[in-house]
């Protein structure tokens, strides 16, 4: 993979002579001295823009220029370029503005200077795949693949945003734009953004919108998805010379697993973690696809190791602290060489479009969207890092400030989705607002020995499954019924997330909870609850602190048991790590202006001593990887 990185400054380029040694001396990995990568530096009438790439990676990968100082370059893959070189279309996007850019599909952020014009264009894909930065002082905007390159390269000091770190806290991710750092901001899906003496203009030149099927039957459009999805994969596979799939019990990676090419070089495989059994049910089903199938597979055994929480400095300076570090099974993967220089197809997005976010049959009702939505986001934020348990960690003041701005930011974003019913609208809001600053926060986008390619994002493919009406959408309805209609070699495999096969026919799921409750009464509680949120939050919040201090009474004294959770083991392990996080909290500027010092104390002596901070060891795990991360993330960038 390619990192970029640039800027767009009106007084001129910066000096070159620094540009070009910082440029030289970062490092990819923070554990790794600087590799023999490709590393380019062009200059522009108003700036620089930079690449790092692989030494392997072919010419026509790297940025192009032509004799008038125009110049692309692409962080991720555009598909069909086989009668359209880099340089053809560079050509092309200079004559129509960037616009064509629009029309690539694949998986990325393409950065176009037109010197005539004196802009530079920056256009994604679709659905943000490959999470892209800008930066913007009163000299400079800047742009980047990686907040850290961009950090070393420009030797700049990102601040903490504290509204960030609280949405980082409260859902494990930032909200889109929102990043955890002061003047940062992540590209909108579907976004082309024009930097040039005007200021920075902003476009959203796509949105997620509903098709719902008519007059067609399940069995015709999955048919179409099928095709579609076979597609995406076969033209993601041969992108590289050699390719893997992580191989799971779950459904996304086994429709995967189908759909490779046989003509390509493939490895198959599956992590166990488990410290009780090498037969999992995960294992047990991967086995099954895999041999149904007919590939070759193995199953890669993860030991509970302190190296393995050493490697968490790795996972956020290529995640540009961008993602919670509460779990260190990444950072395995990473050190694994025998994965460099091979694609991964990685069905991790696959499960939104699916339909895996509606949690309740309610979503389903067109008349109950508002009520419903209010039930996701209550739910969503109980589920994750609940502010009963942040406030024993995080200032009290930032709280009581940052929560209700938090809450807000959640309901602006479910309400810009389009969508009939909640179980649309929490779908497309997961598919532009949770994976982009989630799930697409890959390790592998910002290593230059590595390619990841998610087959679930073809156009096409997308394009079927926003035609799903609520029904087929819920519980993967209609996505079991395609795999179990498409792969009847598959068919008696069990499903690992229930222990069963695939239903082979649509579930006919219907909401009938509230078909005796009038409609105006349904709506007014929902007006209700929408008039005055921060009083219904304040109270709940208000509930939630008592019932968790009554929680912690009753958990303080009980204690964690070797191997109850694999993560917990090796954070708790690694006393190098809590013992830097202990300094930090104390001492840290940063730490004192947005965490409770006595607070965090208090879990770091309990976790410490494997001794319930909170109601499970997950729970524990998560407070301390987010304090991990503030810790580390912000040493990173001072």
């Amino acid at each position: 993979m390619t990192l970029l990185a640039g800027y767009f400054r009106s007084s001129g380029p910066l000096p070159e002579e620094p540009l070009e040694d910082r440029l030289r001396t970062f490092r990819v990995l923070l554990s790794e001295t600087p590799t023999p990568d490709q590393r380019v530096m062009h200059r522009y009438s108003h700036g620089h823009v930079a690449a790092i790439a692989g030494v392997d990676t072919p010419e026509q990968d790297l940025p192009v220029t032509d004799s008038q100082g125009n110049l692309l370059a692409i962080h991720g893959y555009v598909l069909q370029r086989e009668s359209q070189s880099l340089s053809r279309l560079l050509r092309t996007a200079i004559d129509l503005r960037g616009n064509v850019l629009e029309s690539q599909e694949g998986e990325f952020t393409a950065v176009l200077v037109d010197a005539a014009a004196n802009e530079v264009h920056l256009v994604n894909d679709w659905f943000a795949s490959r999470p892209f930065y800008l930066y913007r002082s009163p000299e400079l905007t800047a742009f980047a693949s990686s907040l850290m390159l961009l950090k070393h390269w420009l030797d700049l000091s990102l601040r903490p945003d504290p509204f960030g770190w609280a949405q980082m806290l409260a859902h494990s991710h930032t909200l889109s734009p929102t990043t955890t750092f002061a003047d940062t901001t992540r590209l909108l899906p579907g976004s082309h953004v024009t930097l040039g003496d005007s200021g920075v203009q902003e476009r959203r030149y796509w949105r997620l919108k509903y098709d719902l099927l008519k007059d067609v039957s399940p069995e015709e459009l999955a048919d179409r998805a099928f095709a579609a999805f076979q597609l995406s994969t076969h033209a993601r596979a041969r992108l590289g010379q050699s390719v893997y799939v992580p191989l799971s019990g779950g459904l996304d990676s086994r429709i995967i697993a189908a759909c490779t090419p046989r003509d390509v070089d493939c490895r198959m495989f599956t992590y166990n973690n488990s410290l009780e059994s090498a037969e999992t049910g995960e294992v047990i089903a991967a086995k099954k696809v895999a041999t149904a199938l007919g590939w070759p597979h193995e199953v890669l055994f993860l030991e509970r190791s302190p190296d393995l929480a050493s490697q968490i400095p790795d996972i956020l300076w290529t995640r540009s602290a961008q993602k919670l570090a509460h779990h260190c099974v990444g950072g395995e993967l990473v050190g694994r060489t025998e994965f460099d220089h091979r694609l991964r197809l990685n069905g991790s997005p696959g499960d939104v479009l699916a339909g895996s976010y509606p949690l309740a049959i309610g979503y389903l009702n067109p008349t109950r969207t508002e009520e419903m939505l209010q039930h996701y986001y209550l739910h969503y934020l109980r589920h994750l890092l609940p502010w009963q348990t942040l406030h024993q960690i995080l200032s009290p003041q930032l709280v009581g400030e940052l929560a209700p701005r938090v809450q807000q930011e959640m309901h602006r974003t479910l309400a810009e989705v389009d969508g009939p019913t909640a179980a649309h609208k929490v779908t497309g809001w997961a598919q532009l607002y949770r994976q982009p600053c989630f799930t697409l926060i890959s390790r592998i986008n910002n290593l230059t020995t590595r390619a990841d390619a998610c087959p679930h994002l073809g156009y096409d493919y997308c394009r079927e499954m926003l035609r799903l009406p609520a029904d087929w959408l819920y519980q993967r309805n209609f996505y079991q019924f395609m795999i179990y209609r498409q792969l009847p070699a598959l068919r008696e495999i069990e499903y690992a997330d229930t222990g069963r096969p695939l239903e082979g026919q649509l579930i006919d799921y219907r909401d009938t909870s509230l078909s005796n409750v009038p409609a105006w009464k349904r709506i007014a509680k929902s007006l209700v609850r929408k008039s005055n949120p921060s009083r219904l939050f304040k109270r709940r919040r208000s509930r939630q602190k008592r019932e968790g201090a009554m929680a912690q009474t009753a958990t303080q004294t009980q204690a964690v048991p070797q191997g109850k959770d694999f993560h917990y083991d090796l954070l708790q392990q690694d006393a190098r790590l809590l013992e830097h996080l202990t300094i930090w909290i104390r001492d840290s500027s940063t730490a004192k202006e947005l965490l409770d010092v006595p607070g965090c104390m208090k879990l770091l002596d309990s976790f410490r001593h494997r001794r319930l901070f909170k109601g499970t060891p997950g729970r524990d795990r998560e407070l301390i990887g987010a304090l991990v991360t503030l810790c580390l993330g912000q040493e990173l960038v001072e």
